[in-house]
């Protein structure tokens, strides 16, 4: 109970169920880490994902390389989620501030690489979207 207490404190408690619809957002697909087990040492080997652009493909939110548009297949942090929202497509975090709108560019992600070629996105700390993301 401590040490659950302690991370929490040292800012390691982070939502992990998706944030609410706003009334006339639209779901969409995204792909979604499961929920971290506290209980062993969780850890994200990160490195810089190269710059990415946000893509709405039919009911789903997608990434493409910016360099040559090729798909990229980012996985995000349990409690992110993806809407459409007044006509565009939004990638949201946990505490439901929009992270990326379609058509931005995310130049400053961080990850590791899982077999199957899926890039895990992982963040130090939930400080760096708990208020803002990259497209504000």
């Amino acid at each position: 109970m401590v040490s659950l207490v302690m991370a929490c404190v040292l800012g390691a408690c982070t939502p992990t169920s998706p944030a609410p619809l706003p009334s006339g957002a639209t779901p969409l697909v995204l792909q979604i880490q499961p929920p971290p087990d506290f209980s062993l040492n969780h850890s994200c080997p990160v490195a810089l994902v190269r710059p990415v652009v946000v893509k709405l493909d039919g009911d789903a939110l997608v990434f493409v390389s910016q360099e040559d548009g090729a798909p990229v297949s980012l996985v995000w942090p349990a409690g992110f989620s993806a809407r459409v929202f007044a006509g565009r497509a939004e990638l949201v975090t946990p505490f439901g501030n929009v992270y990326a709108r379609d058509g931005d560019v995310l130049g400053t992600l961080g990850g590791g690489t899982v077999d199957n070629g899926d890039i895990n996105i992982c963040f130090t700390s939930p400080d760096e979207y708990s208020k803002t993301g990259p497209s504000q």
